[in-house]
This record gives structure tokens, C-alpha cells and sequence, in this order.
């Protein structure tokens, strides 16, 4: 039965074609029969329309107009019917002559015109001329028809592939030589050697004595399908298309220079050519796309090492030299060389302070541009021993293939980066305040109270130029907003500000000696990691004073063996503070809360937490002599939970221990 189906469908395939062929025949042959010689008021008018019997739809007028004086001018017009609309077929009549007119869909220059046997453009309208009204009707009717079947014949007979290989062949085989109005053009398309979703198109233009040659090498998948269009202008037809979002993704080389661009212009021999490039060009960049991406997928790198790619490259007259170490915390260099004069640049920053990475193409340069995160000057940047302070770092690629790929990887491997800074103590802080290695400039931590860590004094001497000066902040570490840090760059410095709570005027400052209040304090360093660390232990020190601050203090650092009330030695520094906090404070009294995960037996857990603040009620007591009247315990289990009790993570923060003032 399936087989009976094809059978029939075949018969009717090849009878649909022979109608169709036989319609185009006899409408041809009724327009050739319509079309006269005229006689006009001084000259003669000889008209002659001939159909190409390979290709119907393809047509010639040829125009042979007799003056009186002996005067012959031949115009020939050679012409497409499927480039016609059916709406733009009238006749239109002046007083000396009747005249039929058929113009272009978008009014493209289509027709080619050549005027006594010389090559004149394209135009975008052909004009008949006709003897009478009766055959003007007649004639209109059969364009119209003409043009209808035609459109109808050139679709059933492009044979287009489907598949992106074949497609692919298919366009590239377009892509040919020829020679037109003068113009001979040698070109040939083939796949990129080193990436084969990548096409290179190879051309030489010659006309006259002039001659052009230049290589174009892009992907199919970086074309916009909606931007493609027939392009006549003077002698040169083709299809011109622009890049996806505009970015100068298409390669091209000349024997001067090299440069991208956001456009390409595929010439071909005449407009139908070029209407079937287009046709097919429209249904292979989906496909390529698909393909490209397939590609990349396959090449796609997300370990560091992929920085790699930012390697050595020549560009036009510049040759650069490019170092980048494959870490988190990033060095980066590069040179260019021109004329023997060399441009270096040096970069430091840690990947995971990247975000927002966009791809960027100039003329002969291809980068990819990153902002830093929250736009913070975290990119140190040296040029002739010269240093300063970025918000964006910009990499050099040496092609767009290899930005293609470093893009996919780059937003992956900053959150790979991006990693929580651990703080250390106070020790530690007063160290590397001291060290911090800035020029001219002393800075000292200290504490105002030698048995009070939470009142602090920070000094900055600037012994730079013809005048030297000192300031002095001493401030509580709890009331500054240290999350807050606002950085700046100062000089050759990054210089970081932060602001007291609510930017009340709680520090006092001492400038040259004259003492007044301000509502922020000033350090300076001289890299951002030493920055995001010195705030992040300022931090983690300003959390153990809450109770002076807030009132209260949660902490999970306070750790016990398990189902048991020892506590672990890691808490000594918490409730170390704890206890300096109180002897410092003799009218503070505080109550202790336990609370455990929701592990285990419910009933067990609140006797548990209860017997947890107690114990740490005791240590208080016992290792810091704080008088018992002053401290309460109690507990509340798995009660009250601050996190879900699904993962590690929720159930660390669950296992807590809470001080409130009372």
C-alpha cells in the first residue's frame, strides 16, 4: 500500500511540474506575442522579449530605438521575474504613448542595463511600450500571471539541503568566480583549518586597472539572520549581513592591515544568485549556530589553566607579550612593541573580585572586559613603575575563537574564586597595620586600655614633602559599621573609610595635636587582599562586643563534644571576651540560652541545652571570676531554630549560644 502512495504521489509530482511548466511556456509565449513594434513622432520603437529555456523565469528585453536622423540606441534589460511584485504592475499612460510598468519588490535595483552594449547598473523598474489599450490589458494580465508562476517555479526548483553540512557545501559552492559589467572577481570559501565552525573566504576584485584583495574568515553562527539583504549598488550585487548584536566577530585581511568588523558583503553575478545565497544563508545560520555552541561545549575549559589562552599575538604593527599566572590571585603583564617602543602594563587582582564579564572587539583587538564586584578599586595596575587602582581589567585574546571559550569559563571560575575571607585575631591586625607598606605614611594599632580590646587607637604619621602630619582615632571597634567599608584610592593607596553606626560622631580623632570628633576612620594599604582581610578580622572582633553594642550576642563558636557538656578549647577566645566585656562592665548582667539541632529526642535536647548554658555560666565563673548574681542560664532545646535543620550548614547555626543584657 505505502509503496502504491509514493507511486501515486511521484505521478503527481512530475504531472504538477509539467502544468507548471507548461503555464510558464504559454504565458511567455502569449507576452511575447503582445509585445510590438510602435511607431513613435520621430522614431521607431522595436521590442523583443526573450524567456531563457533552462530558466524561465530568467528574461531579456532588448529596446532598439530608430531616429529619424539615423540615430540607433539598443538598451538591453536582463531580469528575474521572481524579483517583481504582482501590486507594482500598471499601466500608465502619457500623451504621446502608452506604457506598461513592472517594478521590484522594495524597489531593488534587479535589472541589469546595458546601453549600447555597454554595461550601465541596475535598476529597480522595466517599461513597456504598447500599440493599444486592449493589448495593454492583456499584457497586464499575463505579468501578473508571469510573475505569480514564476515565484512558484523558482522555489520547486532551488532543491535546497536541509542539513547543516550540506547547507554549509551549498552556500560555499555560491561562493564562486565570475565576471560581470566589467567586473571580475576570483573568490573561493572553505572551513577554517584550526576551527571548523569557522568559514575563510578568499577574494580578488579587479575592474579596469584597479585591483583589491582581501581574506574574510567568521562563523555562520555569528551572522544575524534578520539583518541578511540583497545589495545592488552600481556594478556590484551580493548579500550583505550584519553580526549578532553588532560585534566585530567577522576577521578581515587586506595586504595593509587587519581589523574586525561587524559586517560582510558576499558579491555574487547577478541578483537572482545573490537572492539564492541569501535563501540558503538564512536557513544555515540556526543550524550553525547549534554547531557552534556543540563546538564550544566540546572545547569549553573551567579550570584555571584555561588562562592560558591570553597568550602572545601579533596585531597589524604591534607584537604583545603576554604573562598571566593560572591562579585565583592573578599577576598579569603585557607588552606591545611598535616602532621599537615598548607599552607595559601590569595587573594584580583576585579572580573571584570579577564579575560582569563582556566581550569586546575594537578594530584589531579582541578583549574581554570585567567590572569588579560592587565596582570596588581592586585591580592594581602598574605602567612605568607607576601604580594605581582599577574598578575593570581588560584581557588581551589573541582571536575570537579563544575569547569564546575564555568567556564560557571566566564568570565559572570567579565564583570558583570567590571564597570567604577568614579573619584572623588581634594580634595579627596590629601586625599588618604596622607592615602595610605604604610610602611616607606610619600607621599604628594599639589598644587606649591594655585589659579592654574593645577600645582601640589608630595612628597615621606622613612624613612625605615639606610637612609632615599625625592623626590619632580612639574609638569602641563595636560602634564602627564594618561592613560598610567605603574604598578609595588616595594617591598611590587604597585608602579605607569607615563609617561609625548610624554616623553618629562617636571617634574621637586627634589632628596635629587638636583634639575634635568624627564619624569615620582611615587606613591605608597598598593591595585589596590585605583590605578584604583586615576588615574581615575588624569584623569578626566587632562581633564579640555586640552585647555592648546591641545588647546581645549570638554565637556557634562556642562548641561542645557530642551529647556532652564539655566545652571544647576552640571557645576560649570568645569567652575570653566574654569575660573581659564583663569585668569591664561591673553593672552588666546577662542571662545564657542554649539551643541544640533537632537531632535526637526533643526532651533530651532541652535538658542538653539547658546543661550547656549552665556549663558556660560556670566557666565564667570559674576561670574569669565573674560574681554568679550577675550571670542566669537557661535552654530551649531544638526550640526556636534559625536555620532549617536539613543541612550541615543549618544545623551548625542551630547549635548556638545566645547572651542577652538584663
Amino acid at each position: 500500500m505505502k509503496k502504491k502512495l509514493l507511486s501515486i504521489f511521484l505521478i503527481l509530482s512530475v504531472f504538477s511540474e509539467a502544468i507548471s511548466q507548461k503555464d510558464l511556456k504559454t504565458l511567455s509565449n502569449q507576452a511575447q506575442s503582445l509585445i510590438k513594434e510602435i511607431k513613435l513622432e520621430k522614431s521607431v520603437l522595436s521590442q523583443k522579449l526573450e524567456f531563457n529555456d533552462q530558466n524561465p523565469t530568467e528574461v531579456t528585453l532588448t529596446t532598439t530605438e530608430q531616429g529619424a536622423k539615423g540615430k540607433t540606441d539598443v538598451i538591453i534589460y536582463n531580469f528575474n521575474l521572481v524579483f517583481f511584485d504582482v501590486t507594482k504592475i500598471e499601466r500608465n499612460a502619457s500623451k504621446k504613448q502608452l506604457i506598461m510598468e513592472m517594478k521590484t519588490s522594495d524597489g531593488l535595483d534587479a535589472v541589469a542595463v546595458i546601453k549600447n552594449g555597454k554595461p550601465d547598473g541596475y535598476t529597480d523598474e522595466i517599461a513597456f511600450a504598447m500599440d493599444n489599450a486592449d493589448d495593454a490589458r492583456d499584457f497586464e494580465k499575463v505579468l501578473k500571471d508571469l510573475v505569480t508562476a514564476s515565484k512558484s517555479k523558482w522555489e520547486s526548483i532551488l532543491n535546497m539541503p536541509t542539513d547543516y553540512a550540506g547547507l554549509t557545501k551549498f552556500v560555499e559552492g555560491k561562493i564562486k568566480d565570475f565576471t560581470n559589467m566589467g567586473v571580475t572577481l576570483s573568490q573561493n570559501a572553505v572551513a577554517s583549518t584550526e576551527y571548523k565552525y569557522r568559514t575563510k573566504i578568499s577574494t580578488q576584485r579587479a575592474e579596469e586597472k584597479k585591483s583589491e584583495q582581501k581574506d574574510y574568515e567568521f562563523a555562520w553562527g555569528d551572522l544575524n539572520e534578520t539583518s541578511l539583504k540583497i545589495d545592488i549598488s552600481g556594478k556590484t550585487i551580493g548579500v550583505s549581513a550584519k553580526t549578532v548584536d553588532k560585534i566585530r566577530y567577522i576577521y578581515e585581511i587586506s595586504k595593509k592591515s587587519s581589523e574586525y568588523n561587524d559586517e560582510l558583503m558576499l558579491l555574487t553575478a547577478s541578483p537572482i544568485e545573490a537572492k539564492i545565497l541569501l535563501t540558503a544563508i538564512q536557513k544555515l545560520i540556526p543550524l550553525a549556530r547549534k554547531d557552534q555552541q556543540q563546538q564550544l561545549a566540546k572545547n569549553l575549559n573551567k579550570n584555571l589553566d584555561v588562562l592560558k589562552l591570553i597568550g602572545d599575538f601579533q596585531s597589524n604593527t604591534i607584537q604583545y607579550t603576554q604573562t598571566i599566572t593560572p591562579n585565583c590571585l592573578v599577576e598579569y603583564s603585557r607588552s606591545g612593541v611598535e616602532k621599537g617602543k615598548t607599552k607595559e602594563e601590569k595587573f594584580s587582582f583576585n579572580l573571584g573580585d570579577l564579575t560582569d564579564f563582556k566581550l569586546k572587539v575594537e578594530k584589531d583587538i579582541v578583549t574581554i572586559v570585567a567590572n569588579t564586584v560592587d565596582k570596588l578599586p581592586f585591580v592594581k595596575m602598574i605602567e612605568k613603575n607607576e601604580f594605581k587602582y582599577q574598578k575593570e581589567v581588560a584581557f588581551y585574546v589573541p582571536d575570537i575563537e579563544k575569547s569564546r571559550i575564555l568567556m564560557a569559563s571566566l564568570s565559572s571560575l570567579a565564583n570558583t574564586c570567590k571564597q570567604s575571607v577568614i579573619p584572623e585575631n588581634f594580634t595579627w591586625l596590629v601586625e599588618k597595620i604596622k607592615t602595610a607598606g605604604v610610602d611616607n605614611v606610619t600607621q599604628a594599632l594599639g589598644l587606649i586600655e591594655p585589659n579592654n580590646r574593645a577600645r582601640w587607637s589608630l595612628s597615621a604619621n606622613e612624613n612625605g614633602g615639606k610637612k609632615s602630619s599625625e592623626k590619632i582615632y580612639e574609638f569602641n571597634v563595636y560602634d564602627l559599621e564594618v561592613l560598610k567599608a567605603d574604598y578609595q584610592i588616595e594617591k598611590k593607596n587604597l585608602a579605607v573609610r569607615i563609617k561609625s553606626k548610624n554616623n553618629e560622631k562617636l571617634i574621637k580623632v586627634i589632628a596635629d595635636g587638636k583634639p575634635t570628633f568624627t564619624s569615620e576612620i582611615q587606613y591605608l594599604v597598598t593591595n585589596a587582599e590585605d583590605a578584604k582581610k583586615i576588615n574581615a578580622t575588624m569584623k569578626a572582633i566587632a562581633s564579640n562586643y555586640k552585647l555592648l553594642s546591641d545588647g546581645k550576642l549570638v554565637t556557634s563558636a562556642i562548641i561542645f563534644d557530642v551529647n556532652s557538656t564539655n566545652i571544647k578549647s576552640d571557645a576560649d577566645g570568645i569567652l575570653g571576651t566574654l569575660g573581659e566585656i564583663l569585668t569591664n562592665n561591673a553593672t552588666l548582667n546577662i542571662k545564657i540560652t542554649g539551643f541544640t539541632d533537632s537531632d535526637g529526642d526533643d526532651k533530651k535536647n532541652l535538658d542538653l541545652s539547658k546543661k550547656r548554658a549552665a556549663s558556660v555560666k560556670d566557666k565564667l565563673i570559674k576561670d574569669y571570676k565573674i560574681d554568679a548574681s550577675r550571670l542566669s542560664s537557661d535552654g530551649k532545646g531544638e526550640g526556636d531554630p534559625v536555620a532549617p535543620n536539613t543541612t550541615p550548614e543549618g544545623k551548625a547555626q542551630n547549635r548556638r549560644v545566645e547572651f542577652v543584657k538584663i
